[in-house]
């Protein structure tokens, strides 16, 4: 059986990831804070900030999923510190972790380019992965991910556009979008993000690389915003703010997954439209939560 360890794996995409490597045969070990619903999963209660007890963790794994991290385009502008602490120093105990045990890591990044404490870190955690692989011969693998949307995405405290538009727009109320709402977004439906996540641990062929994965569908914000209401068959309307801090107001460009290297590797390419994986998650979201609360 195949061995797995997933950094912050009881968080939203670390819980899909865990279902997705269960289904094809792989014993998943959890390293988190919080205990994971799924009592399938071995747990290991821990912080990446602890070098010894992650060590120690990831030994006798064949791969680590590294997830664990603090996320936040504006609300860590406020905690710069510790972002530093954990989404900086705490990857690079993972890395060295696995640089002694021997173990292949696929790191999780992020593709914009903007000066905040979030975006700023991840790619330093990334390129520090690129360094350990030239210098070390470490096995580490990066996938920059576009927007990761579905099922069981936490609202508070981020607000990331598409739960927090679903459930403003099951409630009838307003959606908030910062600018002008013309920034382009790619959007990938998470079970779709957790087979790429997989086929790259499995794949002899990316050590050393960095990968832009998204959805392939670039949509403005107000566009998408307003294909939520649509599905939702809502009567909210839209209230245009002023920017949030570390967020420029400029377009980002599509992971465009028709050129992307990543496909001349992988055989991996995404699953769900974003009409298709946005109905999921609207379905999710109006079973699950209080609409009404």
């Amino acid at each position: 059986m195949k061995k797995a360890l997933i950094t912050g794996g009881s968080g939203f995409i670390g819980s899909h990831l865990s279902q997705e490597l269960i289904n094809n045969g792989y014993k998943v070990t959890v390293f988190d804070h919080h205990k994971p619903k799924n009592s399938c999963l071995e747990f290991i209660e821990g912080d990446i900030k602890d070098a010894a007890l992650l060590e120690n963790s990831v030994k006798n794994q064949q791969v680590v999923f590294h997830l664990a991290g603090m996320l936040g385009t504006e609300y860590l502008c406020e905690f710069v510190r510790e972002a530093i602490e954990v989404n900086i120093l705490g990857t690079v105990n993972v890395f060295e972790a696995a640089k002694k045990c021997g173990v292949k890591v696929i790191n999780t990044g992020l593709d914009p380019e903007w000066d905040n404490p979030y975006m700023i870190t991840k790619k330093a955690a990334m390129r520090l992965g690129r360094m350990y692989y030239k210098e070390f011969g470490a096995d580490i693998t990066t996938l920059e991910v576009a927007h990761v949307y579905g099922p069981g995405q936490r609202i508070e405290p981020y607000h990331k556009a598409i739960p927090t538009f679903i459930m403003k727009s099951l409630r009838g109320e307003p959606l908030d979008i910062y600018g002008s709402g013309q920034k382009y977004m790619d959007c990938i439906y998470v079970e779709d993000i957790a087979r790429a996540l997989r086929l790259a641990g499995e794949s002899p062929k990316v050590a050393g690389k960095v990968f832009k994965v998204g959805g392939g569908e670039s949509i403005k914000v107000v566009d998408l915003a307003l294909k939520i209401i649509s599905l939702t068959k809502s009567k909210s309307k839209l209230r245009f703010l002023p920017m949030r801090r570390g967020e420029p107001e400029k377009n980002e460009c599509s992971a465009d997954i028709k050129l992307n290297d990543y496909l001349q590797i992988i055989d991996w390419k995404p699953r769900n439209s974003l009409e298709d994986g946005l109905i999921k998650t609207i379905e999710w979201y109006s079973k699950n939560l209080a609409v009404g609360k």
